[in-house]
């Protein structure tokens, strides 16, 4: 269903097999940001779970399966990146355009937002994810545990204001003349 959302916007309106890579990125840029802030939120309710808890089994439950999302995490966001610039390179079609029209300052706004999810992730897979396996008789454990949820919980505030950037983009004429 979320994937079916690409033939209703700008890409369901682009023609020709340019408009086929263009729904087709787009329906992955849509699955993409689905899986990484659907994954989020049950992720963060199980992480504030181990955090109560602190036992060794919910730490190890909350380790293993932070690995397994940063995995999802990684393919999200490369494919989110991918499926971005094709969609980029059709709706602005130019530096020039996505500078001067308000679509492509708007998409600026967007591509801010997700930079700055992109720092809260690679903290949480690069930083805090490796805390996880310490000893949690140190206090460290469950340092990073806080520290993992709060973050988290940043990550899918950011990806609803993404998601309130693109419906505003939804509504506005691309950068692009043609389309």
């Amino acid at each position: 269903l979320t994937a079916a959302i690409a033939w209703t916007g700008h890409a369901g309106s682009t023609l020709g097999a340019i408009g086929n890579l263009h729904v087709t990125a787009d329906a992955l840029h849509l699955l993409a940001a689905g899986a990484w802030i659907g994954g989020l939120v049950p992720l963060v309710l199980l992480l504030a779970a181990a955090r109560h808890h602190s036992t060794v089994a919910w730490a190890s439950q909350a380790r293993d399966v932070t690995r397994r999302f940063s995995t999802l995490g990684t393919v999200s966001v490369a494919t989110l990146m991918a499926s971005g610039i094709v969609n980029a390179w059709i709706l602005v079609g130019s530096v020039h355009a996505l500078l001067i029209t308000e679509y492509g300052r708007l998409l600026m706004l967007k591509l801010g937002v997700f930079a700055i999810m992109l720092v809260f992730a690679a903290m949480n897979r690069f930083w805090l994810k490796s805390r996880l396996g310490l000893s949690a008789a140190t206090g460290a454990q469950l340092d990073a545990l806080r520290q993992l949820t709060r973050n988290s919980t940043i990550e899918i505030g950011l990806g609803v204001v993404i998601f309130a950037i693109v419906g505003m983009l939804g509504t506005l004429h691309p950068a692009i003349p043609s389309l």
